[in-house]
């Protein structure tokens, strides 16, 4: 064999591996195609962000391979939801661990079924933090953030 010349195709296997460099420049493109799909079906009316005053609403954050979704909990978001997340993973291949993912309500839910059977992901306390912040669904003090 001559260095440089094309010997032909080599065996690949599926996926990426770990700390391979192209893989967060691939979570963004992905990410992008999930920002898009929510983007429409808040234009269609088929999701309604929460609007706790701001001129521009934010429905989803994300943050490394996390992601946080802030909507209204009704039967139809938690449908909507759910098909987003179905077809985010029949056109990349990336679905979500319903295990290890949870549902944060606020105080202000009055559905009186419960939308963690829905969405098929249980509820969480809000005692946690998220990224070293406390969640919560009050507005957080200084004295929160002193733990």
């Amino acid at each position: 064999m001559i260095n440089g010349s094309p010997l032909g195709y080599f065996s690949n296997s599926r996926g990426l591996r770990q700390g391979d460099p192209i893989s967060p420049y691939l979570f963004v493109l992905v990410m992008e195609f999930w920002s898009i799909q929510m983007d429409m079906a808040i234009a269609s009316g088929e999701l309604q962000p929460l609007k706790r005053g701001m001129s521009i609403p934010v429905f989803h954050l994300l943050f490394a391979d996390d992601m946080l979704l802030f909507f209204k909990a009704s039967k139809k978001s938690f449908s909507t939801i759910n098909g987003l997340l179905a077809k985010l993973a029949l056109n990349t291949g990336l679905s979500i661990n319903r295990d290890k993912s949870k549902l944060f309500l606020s105080k202000g839910c009055r559905d009186k079924e419960d939308p963690s059977e829905l969405i098929q992901i249980p509820a969480g306390n809000f005692a946690v933090t998220y990224l070293g912040l406390p969640l919560s669904h009050n507005y957080l003090k200084a004295k929160d953030c002193n733990r």
